[in-house]
């Protein structure tokens, strides 16, 4: 009994590591996409259309943050946030119809101007990098427990 709960434990920690690289390996495509529309310097006006309620962690207040979005002349999506940090919904409310210039690539993806400079497409890569580490770490670290225990 005790060795199968090990086991379901080891498999419990490689799902989770394993949804978090997914997850990284996700954000990391989209980087690239604002990568590329960044690169294209091809340039378009959106609007704030909505927003988007969050409650963050440690946080009890709904928080709102803008959202923009624009149609090209085919008709491709791009939207975004902006992150307002108001707990007023009618302050974020005011935004609506303001005009932010972004990057489009025409592929759907895009960024903020003023994004642009600060952007680290790597940041994501890093983090992919660093879960396959573990993961590598965790197998060689259980495979050595395993090994030692059966001798």
């Amino acid at each position: 009994m005790y060795r199968a709960r090990s086991i379901l434990k080891i498999i419990g920690i490689y799902i989770l590591l394993g949804v978090l690289l997914a997850l990284f390996i996700f954000f990391y495509h989209e980087d690239l996409g604002r990568k590329k529309a960044i690169e294209s310097q091809q340039r378009a006006v959106a609007t704030v259309t909505g927003l988007k309620p969050t409650i963050p962690p440690g946080y009890s207040d709904t928080r709102y943050d803008l959202i923009y979005e624009y149609y090209d002349e085919n008709g491709t999506h791009y939207s975004g946030n902006i992150i307002l940090r108001t707990t007023d919904r009618d302050y974020a409310e005011s935004f609506y119809g303001t005009e932010v210039e972004i990057y489009i690539d025409g592929n759907g993806n895009c960024i903020k101007v003023s994004e642009a400079p600060k952007f680290n497409v790597n940041r994501m890569k890093y983090w992919c990098y660093g879960i396959v580490v573990v993961i590598a770490a965790y197998t060689v670290i259980w495979v050595n427990l395993a090994i030692r225990h059966h001798l």
